[in-house]
């Protein structure tokens, strides 16, 4: 019994981490989403006014976000930890830090965007 526990693993090969570390973001990602499902139905459920209901709705949405977020994050350090490339020198190109940039705010996507001009 006892020898099941304190048994190496073979050295897994960096694909099946990879793959182990995907299945289990996927796998915790669902586990955030049904958790908060639950607190979305009782609220939904619940006499407290609309107005109430929809800041906490609010508030619930943006913790799945977060969570779920981080979850990835967590993840994709574990892989880039794994990955053997970290050891390479990574070359930096800056070029477009020599021309000017405009930002301007979009409207249409709601965020800031920017436009390298060339002469």
């Amino acid at each position: 019994m006892f020898r099941k526990l304190f048994r190496k693993e073979p050295d897994k090969g960096l694909p099946n981490q990879i793959i182990d570390l995907i299945e289990s973001v996927i796998l915790k990602r669902k586990l955030i989403h049904v958790k908060y499902e639950g607190l979305i139905r009782t609220l939904s459920k619940s006499n407290r006014p609309i107005h109430k209901k929809l800041s906490v709705s609010k508030y619930i949405m943006h913790r799945i976000l977060r969570e779920s977020d981080r979850a990835f994050v967590k993840a994709q350090i574990k892989a880039s930890n794994l990955c053997s490339c970290k050891d390479k020198p990574v070359q930096i190109s800056n070029e477009d830090d020599e021309r000017p940039r405009v930002y301007h705010w979009s409207e249409l996507t709601n965020s800031i965007n920017y436009k390298i001009f060339s002469y």
